[in-house]
């Protein structure tokens, strides 16, 4: 047997539609701003990484010099002569010179020796640092995280070169 009771009126399906739609829109938006809300898995984000420089490479026509950058004035562990930095540490190359320039630099892993770049035999590796073309007053901010020594020096002229020596950081 079968219920023969009348459909509901009209104006009452459409509250009903509206009260589904009202709810659907409302769980939206829950979930919208709930994705919105500050990271909290501790990892640091853009404005809690500091790039202020430990070491600052001057790159101009005639050489490539180091000076100790302001983030680590104080610090025994950086050194502009001899290069030297701790892994981790922020390094800042400054273009001083006229036209355009660009800086490779290879890093040679601890008690290894230096490829020969010019050995037509041994195969180029990949450089660590590449700063692309840059002109005076260009900054290239690098991040170095692996110990040995970092050889920087132009790519047109890779005899002209600064070496830094990159130690595991305490």
């Amino acid at each position: 047997m079968r219920s023969s009771a009348p459909p509901p009126p009209v104006g009452r399906r459409r509250r009903s539609w509206r009260r589904a739609g009202t709810s659907a829109a409302l769980a939206l938006a829950v979930v919208v701003l709930a994705g919105c809300r500050e990271d909290q898995t501790g990892q640091p984000g853009i404005p809690d990484v500091d790039f202020t420089p430990h070491l600052i490479v001057t790159v101009d026509g005639d050489a490539l010099t180091a000076s100790v950058g302001p983030r680590r004035a104080d610090d025994p562990a950086v050194s502009a002569d001899p290069a030297r930095l701790p892994t981790g540490s922020v390094m800042e190359l400054r273009f001083a010179g006229p036209g355009e320039q660009r800086v490779v630099g290879y890093l040679t892993p601890p008690g290894e020796e230096p490829p020969d770049l010019d050995d037509p035999e041994v195969a180029t590796p990949s450089p660590l640092v590449d700063s692309g073309i840059q002109r005076a007053g260009d900054e290239v901010t690098v991040v170095l995280t692996d110990p040995g020594t970092l050889e920087l020096s132009p790519l047109d002229d890779l005899d002209r070169s600064l070496a830094i020596e990159l130690t595991p950081a305490s």
